[in-house]
């Protein structure tokens, strides 16, 4: 079987959520299904200009658009057509829903059609109406015309059976294990904590994109207000520099350490270190970087959103979406108290589990009797939601 994979910006080490997702996923997928050709599609932007391997897996860097607005689409067009009539694809793996707009036209080229569903992006501050009423778009496209939908979230499986009754829905939430592999040996640690002035006293840590909707202007302004004595370090970058994130940067000081893009290594031995991870987001899909601090053992500091309640974690784990003042009051807790007590729930977030329920919605696509395509979109009547969860 032949299985494209499109949506994302890269493999290897490209920043971004669906980018993590897909970096840990492919390998695990490509050891799993063997006798399949899994093709991952890019964008030359961040990829070497002539196509490469990632565990298995093939990985092509095509065009895209310049613009930022277009860069998405563009690139998933591309790889859509790639698809079809170079690689001759049996299925193909749709990520995020702006790509997902292009479900009715996989489905009309006769490929089977996955959408893996990372969070409702049409609620990010970033976007105007109308893009917002494109990501919509998308999300309903994905719905109405993929063979399954897969969420990283059980909360985002519930609402879109709720409001799609006629789409497969799988949730299969992220996984995190990948940090947990790494063995951080003390020198290795000692060289990260001192490449970025680390070395004089207590951090807190913070992971993402330098993105609006990870409210890093929220943890800024509540560290300042803490009384904390400690450094607050951020982790991530903005590829395309945007005013945003430069307004961030500048921001940087003695007590507000700025890291930009660090590879898994460099990450996990700065969570060994860190008193506390904080992750003030206003807006996630499945938050893969809390996993990733949970797995270290760093104590957690998480926003109050339905996809960090997915967690399950104690109520004294999170605060108010935007409060800046009960942000700062748990910052002046000691951060010890945010630890968790009980980490045996973690094992199930790995990625070969991941990749196993991934592999069986695969062999569910390519196994079902597919109906003609209907130009409207529509399922047949009487069809009914058919949600499951990916481990169990």
């Amino acid at each position: 079987m032949r299985i494209g994979v499109l949506g994302l910006r890269g493999l290897p080490g490209v920043s971004g959520g669906i980018e993590t997702h897909c970096e840990h996923l492919i390998g695990h997928l490509a050891r799993q299904r063997a006798g399949d050709e899994i093709t991952v599609f890019g964008r030359r932007r961040y990829l070497a200009a002539e196509p490469g391997a990632h565990h298995g897996a093939r990985v092509v860097p095509l065009w895209h658009a310049k613009s930022a607005k277009l860069e998405t689409l563009s690139s998933s067009l591309a790889a859509l057509i790639h698809a079809r009539f170079a690689l001759q694809a049996d299925v193909v793996h749709i990520h995020g829903i702006c790509s997902a707009l292009l479900s009715p036209l996989a489905r009309l080229l006769g490929m089977r059609v996955v959408v893996t569903h990372h969070g409702c992006d049409y609620k990010r501050q970033k976007w105007n109406r109308l893009e917002r009423s494109l990501l919509q778009a998308g999300e309903w496209c994905g719905a109405t015309w993929a063979d399954r939908i897969i969420t990283v979230s059980p909360t985002i499986a519930r609402d879109l059976s709720e409001r799609y009754p006629h789409a497969q829905v799988r949730a299969i939430p992220n996984g995190a294990d990948h940090l947990a592999a790494i063995r951080v040996e003390p020198g290795l640690a000692d060289a990260v904590i001192r490449k970025h002035g680390l070395e004089d006293g207590p951090f807190a840590i913070s992971v993402g994109r330098l993105d609006p909707d990870k409210g890093f202007d929220d943890l800024i302004a509540a560290h300042a207000e803490s009384g904390w004595t400690g450094k607050l370090v951020i982790v991530g970058d903005d590829p395309r520099q945007s005013p945003y994130a430069c307004g961030l940067l500048a921001k940087a000081s003695p007590r507000l350490v700025f890291t930009g893009f660090l590879p898994a290594t460099d990450i996990a031995a700065l969570l060994s270190r860190a008193s506390l991870f904080v992750m003030p987001s206003h807006q996630e899909g499945f938050p893969i970087a809390a996993l990733e601090a949970a797995m270290a053992g760093t104590p957690l500091l998480l926003s109050d959103l339905p996809a960090t309640r997915d967690l399950g974690l104690p109520e004294r784990h999170y605060f108010p979406v935007g409060d800046i003042q009960a942000l700062a009051r748990k910052l002046g807790q000691p951060h010890r108290s945010f630890a968790l007590a009980d980490r045996t729930g973690l094992e199930k977030y790995n990625w070969a589990a991941v990749a196993a329920a991934t592999s069986a919605v695969y062999d569910e696509v390519i196994a079902k009797t597919r109906r003609p395509a209907r130009l409207h979109g529509w399922p047949a009547p009487g069809h009914r939601a058919h949600v499951k969860t990916g481990r169990g």
